[in-house]
């Protein structure tokens, strides 16, 4: 099973998104969407590319945050994936995300967040941390991103560079 894995695409319509993303995310098996999507349509839109589970991040609208909660847990298969958008500075972020998970009673594979732009994959104490980046925003980020996750015997995640589009101020 193939997963994109994105964040904060702050886009206002779908004909911007389909431009952006189509081409990359076209063929994946899910979509995980770690929040900041701002509009309904760009959901709609990553719906007909594949299924999308999301979660309402700090810039998104009533009605994305009444299509989405704040957090998930998601199960593929035998694996495990927290998936929650993040708050507070970039520093600390990857700690503040992974206690938000620490309650579950079976524990976690991994936990996908976003919010800070920065894009990085680590482990800590046996949990995947993904942070996809952004793949329409590079803000505080050298280049634009998204991640693919492939599950198979293991969960493995790949970084996916785009080009780089003006930092917004």
């Amino acid at each position: 099973m193939r997963i994109a894995v994105i964040s904060d695409t702050h886009l206002q319509d779908a004909a911007q998104a389909e431009e952006l993303l189509w081409g990359h995310l076209y063929g994946v098996d899910a979509i995980l969407h770690a929040g900041d999507v701002v509009t309904e349509e760009v959901i709609d839109l990553l719906e007909r590319i594949a299924p999308v589970y999301g979660v309402a991040g700090n810039m998104d609208g009533p009605a994305v945050r009444r299509r989405w909660p704040t957090e998930r847990l998601l199960e593929f298969g035998r694996f495990r994936i927290g998936l929650t958008h993040g708050s507070g500075p970039p520093l600390g972020l990857p700690g503040r995300v992974r206690r938000q998970f620490a309650t579950v009673p079976e524990g976690v594979d991994a936990i996908v967040f976003g919010h800070s732009h920065q894009p990085g994959i680590e482990e800590q104490a046996g949990v995947l941390l993904i942070n996809p980046g952004s793949p329409t925003d590079r803000r505080y980020a050298p280049y634009c991103s998204y991640c693919l996750l492939e599950l198979g015997t293991h969960l493995t995640p790949q970084l996916v560079r785009l080009g780089a589009p003006a930092a917004a101020d």
